[in-house]
């Protein structure tokens, strides 16, 4: 029981709770490399607590965008709306380079 509270723990730390990011860009994979290399679309995202994270949210890491057609999410957001998560793991997100 002990153990399992301690993994608990260690889990809160590596998650961002009531995280909002911004769509930067988004597309299907076939329109992005020329071939079908997933199926589904995707979203880059960008944080909106610290701009220099970034993320790709796709149908492999969010199951509403798995839809080789898309989804009601993929077309009811535009670049430049926000998603709230309410948790999110950090190891997700990347540092833009300058």
């Amino acid at each position: 029981m002990v153990f399992s509270g301690i993994l608990g723990f260690r889990h809160k730390k590596e998650l961002y709770h009531n995280y909002k990011v911004t769509i930067i860009e988004k597309g299907g994979y076939a329109e992005r490399n020329g071939k079908f290399t997933n199926v589904g679309k995707f979203f880059l995202v960008r944080s909106v607590a610290d701009t220099t994270l970034y993320t790709e949210l796709s149908g492999y890491n969010l199951v509403s965008l798995g839809n080789a057609y898309g989804s009601s999410l993929y077309w009811s957001k535009k670049k430049g709306d926000t998603l709230t998560f309410k948790y999110i793991r950090k190891d997700r997100f990347w540092k833009k380079q300058k």
